[in-house]
């Protein structure tokens, strides 16, 4: 859907990929297509796809097929196999990001310096003939830990030894060998964006629904991407409900910070469950009696703002009004916020959104228009580096007060 929306040149990081039971019939038009092309002779991993179950875990259930008609499955995802991934001493790898989520309204998106490689354990040769030997062709990591050669590392301080490395020892091993792996990270960083553009509009539509405040929910996402022979990034999974376990040294160290910076940088506040509950039910009472909503999953709703506010709002999206010309309190709240949380980010580096070019062309891929997000790109490219108080003073004096209903708004809560 992105990529029709937008053009497929929007999003070229994710392999042909079919859902079944729905595009079955496309599946075989694409393995047809594939077999035509090779002149009806399968080479070395051509025709090759890799079938994964709904709701899996851990590898399970993950197989590799040439023959398309052999997928019985009623309900699975079906995507072209990388035939030639990047090798690190002969075997194939893949590299786990850990991405925070701190806001989708507006987005903001950051990246931890620390990252995993989990290995296969069987070097790689590719072809059809050894699709069936998962321990060459499956990076999971809870796969691989079972085979016979699986080296564990248990020296967090050296990272690059055995089945499971750091990002960082990737990175090293790539200069070592004369490959500057900046542009390759700009690469992964802005397919990380870019996948959540994609379903920005889906997210944003549920947090309305059912959360009670815009500043209510963060989320830590397990990015898993494979680079090939020419270093371009793919991904192969985004996981939510990723493990935090730690079977190793190096995987406490990591995980461990990761963790622990998240929870400063998003700094949850304590609250009274009751209270809470208590203030939202009589909300969602005067809501029913036709009073003014308070509240909101993106702040003070509609109703709840002036019409001026309302107005300014639409004139913003259309840019006929900058978006720090007459700020309102609930405006300068949201970039304190932001500020703030950047200034408590620790190892976790900020890809989005930042006054860079990757940051202007991903944000003309949002396909809903949102007043915070123009704000904050604003803010972010406003040319100097004042923090939100000296730049009031010296260009905004008179702050719009808050709205009653704004004024009501819930505390930010819980994750």
């Amino acid at each position: 859907r992105f990529r029709r929306v937008f053009g497929g040149e929007a999003f070229e990081y994710l392999p042909k990929t079919f859902v079944l039971p729905g595009d079955r019939a496309d599946l075989v038009m694409d393995a047809e297509l594939e077999a035509s092309q090779g002149g009806g002779k399968k080479g070395a991993n051509q025709g090759m796809y890799i079938v994964k179950p709904p709701a899996g875990s851990q590898g399970r259930g993950i197989r590799i097929v040439s023959d398309v008609d052999s997928i019985k499955d009623k309900a699975c995802v079906v995507s072209r196999y990388i035939a030639d991934p990047m090798l690190i001493n002969g075997t194939k790898f893949d590299l786990r990001l850990y991405v925070a989520v701190t806001s989708f309204n507006p987005l903001r998106v950051y990246i931890h310096e620390k990252g995993l490689a989990r290995f296969c354990t069987v070097k790689y040769s590719g072809g059809v003939k050894s699709k069936k030997n998962r321990f060459m062709n499956l990076t999971n990591y809870s796969l691989n830990k079972n085979s016979p050669n699986f080296i564990k590392n248990n020296d967090q301080l050296r990272d690059d030894v055995g089945h499971k490395w750091s990002l960082r020892a990737v990175l090293a091993w790539m200069e070592e060998r004369g490959i500057n792996p900046a542009p390759v990270m700009k690469r992964i960083e802005d397919l990380v964006v870019r996948t959540l553009l994609a379903v920005e509009v889906q997210i944003n539509t549920n947090m309305q629904l059912h959360v009670p405040h815009r500043t209510n929910c963060f989320e830590l996402f397990g990015f898993d991407v494979m680079l090939d022979a020419n270093l371009k990034p793919w991904l192969i999974e985004v996981n939510t409900a990723l493990s935090l376990a730690a079977d190793a040294p190096l995987d406490k160290a990591i995980k461990n910070q990761i963790v622990t910076e998240l929870l400063h940088m998003v700094c949850v506040k304590p609250y009274d469950r009751r209270r809470l509950a208590e203030k939202l039910q009589k909300d969602k009472d005067k809501r029913l009696q036709g009073g003014a909503r308070k509240g909101g999953a993106q702040g003070s709703s509609s109703r709840g703002r002036s019409q001026r506010d309302n107005a300014r709002r639409r004139d913003v999206i259309a840019g006929r009004v900058h978006a720090l010309e007459a700020l309102t309190a609930d405006d300068v709240a949201l970039l304190r916020e932001s500020d703030e949380e950047l200034s408590r980010r620790g190892g976790y580096r900020r890809i989005f959104p930042n006054d860079d070019s990757a940051s202007r062309s991903q944000a003309e891929c949002f396909e809903v228009a949102r007043y915070h997000n123009r704000l904050l790109m604003a803010w972010i490219s406003r040319g100097n580096s004042l923090s939100v108080s000296d730049y009031l003073a010296g260009h905004h004096r008179n702050i719009i007060p808050p709205s009653p209903a704004a004024a009501g708004e819930p505390p930010a809560a819980q994750p």
